[in-house]
């Protein structure tokens, strides 16, 4: 690997934090979460941050890791490798299937509402994984969003 190659990859992460789609991910996240909290107006506890610090650090920054390595990196490339070039729309039908796949994984786990709400990020992480070529991104905002999102509403099963 040539010096310029891996210049490029320690920077890209950080040359992406200027793209208006990265911008307005860290924008609409606090939105979206101000939105559900109208919704459905959270258990007002954040005490659980206290007892269980390590819960919330695996949501933050374990979960987000292997998620995406698993529905974005093996789910959605491998099906990108057969349905490379379909599209609806801005989205590829790859990153459609590797949502409905997450989608369909936390819904074994969660209450149903919450599952609904988990589909717009995913196909948004999705998103950035095809524009990227790379999880760096989507690590970077799944990650964001679950700090913003368990802060607000403390996950229901370790209560």
């Amino acid at each position: 690997m040539t010096t310029q190659q891996k210049q490029y990859i320690d920077n890209s992460l950080i040359k992406s934090l200027k793209d208006p789609l990265i911008i307005s991910g860290f924008i609409l996240a606090p939105i979206f979460w101000l939105m559900l909290y109208f919704v459905s107006p959270p258990v007002d506890d954040r005490t659980w941050l206290l007892f269980a610090p390590i819960w919330y650090l695996k949501l933050v920054f374990i979960f987000p890791i292997l998620e995406e390595m698993v529905f974005r990196g093996l789910v959605q490339t491998t099906i990108l490798g057969f349905l490379r070039k379909i599209k609806l729309g801005p989205l590829t039908l790859s990153n459609i299937i590797a949502s409905f796949a997450y989608f369909s994984f936390n819904a074994m786990n969660n209450i149903p509402m919450w599952v609904g709400v988990i589909l717009i990020p995913s196909l948004y992480f999705g998103y950035l994984k095809d524009k990227y070529h790379t999880l760096k991104q989507p690590i970077l905002m799944h990650a964001y969003f679950n700090a913003g999102f368990f802060l607000i509403f403390p996950p229901v099963s370790i209560l």
